[in-house]
């Protein structure tokens, strides 16, 4: 099993009531998602780059706002959270 596997199946389900978002982080790129309780008024993302370092492993992405264009970096595992992000547009 790999780190990447591991780390998802630790990731999925955290204390009773709390389930993460599940998702393969070797297909990140295009994928769409919806800021959760942001209370700003841009929520809708698509990552447009995934970038990793020199072994290969995910440092950050790069997520584009759909409306404004606006460009943001983020922590690759912060998409596990389901407090701050859910898979899709909702």
């Amino acid at each position: 099993m790999t780190a990447i596997e591991l780390c998802q199946l630790e990731l999925i389900y955290v204390g009773e009531d709390l389930l993460m978002n599940s998702f393969d982080p070797e297909k990140l790129r295009m994928t769409k998602w919806t800021a959760v309780g942001s209370g700003r008024r841009r929520n809708h993302y698509v990552v447009t780059d995934v970038v990793m370092d020199e072994a290969g492993a995910i440092e950050f992405c790069t997520m584009e706002e759909v409306g404004s264009h606006h460009e943001v970096s983020v922590d690759w595992q912060e998409l596990y959270d389901n407090r701050r992000w859910q898979n899709g547009w909702k």
